[in-house]
């Protein structure tokens, strides 16, 4: 029996996401034929630009994720640990700036999911939480 390929497609711009998920043919029908090629050279183009300099132009400290986080849980924990052992929270950094970056490096999660990751992670010795209610900042110990 053929098994069908399933489609996964998500879009932010700021704070508008849209996402989408079916098979092949329902993503083609839902968005058409030539939405579906143009997406796909948009993101072919931009993976190759992201592996060119081998960094993203924003933030230079922080590769652009490869294999290697595959080796992480595949979790909002997992990817901030990620960041975690590549240096990010070496300085204090906002929930805000956290969101930021995950989404930077291709792993956009709302804020709610990110702030119960780094909450469970202050139970472990991977980070400690500085300042006061509505403003804390997040550093390695």
């Amino acid at each position: 029996m053929e098994e069908k390929k399933k489609l996964r497609i998500k879009v932010q711009k700021g704070d508008l996401a849209v996402e989408m998920e079916g098979s092949e043919e329902y993503i083609k029908e839902f968005l058409g034929e030539d939405t579906v090629r143009k997406l796909g050279e948009v993101v072919k183009s931009e993976l190759e630009k992201s592996e060119a300099p081998g960094m993203t132009s924003e933030n230079p400290e922080i590769k652009t994720p490869t294999s290697a986080i595959d080796s992480y849980e595949k979790t909002g924990i997992g990817r901030i640990k990620y960041l975690i052992d590549k240096d990010f929270f070496d300085k204090p950094r906002s929930l805000a700036e956290t969101a930021e970056q995950l989404a930077r490096i291709g792993f956009p999660y709302d804020a709610k999911t990110i702030d119960n990751s780094l909450r469970f992670l202050l139970k472990k010795p991977h980070l400690r939480r500085l300042g006061i209610r509505g403003a804390y900042r997040y550093v390695r110990p």
